[in-house]
């Protein structure tokens, strides 16, 4: 299954909350709050339109089913950090993650000009874990933990620069 990325716009706000606010999705984002469309909307004005955000809607077999993202894009210092998650749980475990993970290294090293782009991922999240390492991120010797629920959960970051894909 093949995907395409398109970027998002203000009317994929009801369909971004929706896919985002799911008790299934928010378990793995590391601020759990959920969003309404009016700070999706604040979101969208803020940090899209202002370029610290690319978002793309990410669509398989003519259907949209998530979205993925470079956010605190640092021009300076040619990083940014990825983002990305699926709504549609049909969808889930299908490789769409690492597709998704290769167009947007692609683009933000060979359209952007970036050098390195990495990801914080809850430890707990595995499979996420794994797809990182299999597109050619390598785990970074840092790591943070922030508090969910009153629990406090480690957060590994990984990274993958335009040095990794040249070795």
């Amino acid at each position: 299954m093949q995907i395409e990325l398109r970027p998002i716009t203000p009317e994929d706000t009801s369909k971004i909350v929706a896919w985002r606010n799911q008790d299934w999705v928010l378990q793995y984002f590391l601020d759990q709050r959920k969003i309404t469309e009016e700070s999706h909307m604040q979101y969208y004005h803020s940090r899209i339109e202002t370029g610290m955000v690319r978002q793309w809607i990410i669509k398989a077999d003519e259907k949209e089913i998530g979205t993925c993202f470079l956010r605190d894009i640092d021009y300076e210092n040619g990083r940014a950090e990825y983002g990305v998650f699926i709504g549609e749980k049909d969808y889930i475990s299908k490789g769409i993650g690492k597709q998704c993970v290769r167009k947007v290294v692609k683009i933000a090293f060979e359209e952007m000009g970036l050098n390195s782009v990495f990801a914080r991922v809850q430890e707990k999240n595995p499979r996420s874990v794994y797809s990182f390492l299999n597109t050619g991120f390598h785990m970074m010797d840092h790591t943070e933990y922030v508090e969910i629920e009153g629990r406090q959960e480690k957060v590994v970051f990984l990274e993958i620069t335009r040095k990794d894909l040249c070795a």
